[in-house]
């Protein structure tokens, strides 16, 4: 439960989240809502956007860090503007971060603030020109390069600004072409929404809760000792497997964690794959495309042994697929 008395300043303002109309106030009363969980404004001054997506939707989290070395070839190709442009299309939720900086207006690069979270609210591929559609959530300061408010106004053509739905308003809204971004953004956040069968939808979910204790904490080093988790599958499917750790906002740091899955029982089967280096992330996720039917064994561990504490998995799969999930002993 929550009321609506919020901490002002400057008169009658919020001090922190606030909507464009004054008679709108629905954020600033979530924003305390998720402020009281976790006990004071102060734990959620900074987090992450995954978390903060998984959150408030329920959905599971993906980090895609733009490494320029590391992902030169899928800029380059197109497969990594592929896969952003199929999780928009797909309805899942997208945002951005940008590079590292102080988080304020006057350390803008061409208007991108540096160190700063932004949504990304479409992804166009037309006429041979890659685009997102960014918005900065204090809805103002703005992209001046290309395809920014400015550049279309002056060299756009009639045509783009129609398919653009174009607006030449001062909103924090832009567009930016995909290039750039990867230049200006290190970091691409994805929160996928899966529908479950039960309403209707494509996919099939599971979900069970698990914990680290004792023996059972026992770190990548004895991989076969920490909890592990069956999983069977009936017809072949593409599947998301995601593991998040308990809540600790404020009370202790994350620990560093990796989910793996194994064709059969235990883990002395055929690796299938990982959710990738040990990560300090809330929540970590792999996928695995068209998964054989059979039965398969997921097992999330910390990097260091002797980290107890709980976590949660979840598993969504297509719907030719029917899963369960159970501890195995």
């Amino acid at each position: 439960m929550v009321d609506d008395l919020l901490p002002c300043m400057y008169g009658d303002r919020p001090a922190f989240a606030t909507a464009r109309h004054n008679d709108v106030l629905w954020p600033s009363v979530m924003e305390k809502a998720y402020a009281k969980l976790h006990g004071a404004y102060d734990a959620i001054v900074g987090g992450h956007v995954t978390d903060a997506l998984q959150d408030f939707t329920g959905g599971v989290p993906e980090m895609i860090s733009i490494n320029r070395d590391a992902m030169a070839a899928s800029i380059h190709d197109g497969s990594l503007f592929a896969k952003v442009k199929a999780y928009a299309d797909s309805g899942h939720l997208i945002g951005s971060g940008s590079n590292a900086g102080r988080d304020v207006p006057e350390d803008a690069v061409q208007g991108i603030v540096q160190g700063h979270a932004y949504s990304i609210l479409r992804v166009v591929e037309e006429d041979g020109h890659q685009l997102l559609h960014l918005r900065n959530p204090w809805g103002r300061t703005e992209w001046t390069g290309k395809w920014g408010d400015k550049w279309l106004k002056n060299k756009g053509s009639q045509r783009m600004k129609k398919l653009l739905n174009w607006k030449d308003e001062d909103d924090g809204a832009f567009w930016m072409e995909f290039s750039d971004f990867c230049v200006l953004f290190d970091s691409i956040y994805v929160c996928k929404l899966f529908k479950l069968v039960a309403d209707g939808g494509q996919w099939h979910s599971a979900s069970i809760r698990g914990e680290w204790r004792g023996e059972s904490a026992a770190c990548w080093r004895k991989m076969g000792n920490n909890p592990q988790y069956k999983m069977t599958i009936e017809r072949p499917s593409t599947v998301f497997i995601a593991a998040s750790q308990e809540d600790l906002r404020g009370k202790r740091k994350h620990y560093a964690i990796c989910v793996n899955l194994w064709k059969g029982s235990g883990t002395r089967g055929t690796e299938m794959g990982d959710s990738g280096n040990y990560t300090y992330l809330r929540s970590v996720n792999m996928e695995v495309q068209r998964l054989e039917p059979g039965e398969y064994t997921i097992v999330v561990s910390t990097f260091e042994a002797g980290q107890e504490g709980q976590f949660h998995i979840e598993v969504h799969a297509e719907n030719s697929v029917v899963l369960e999930l159970r501890t195995k002993k």
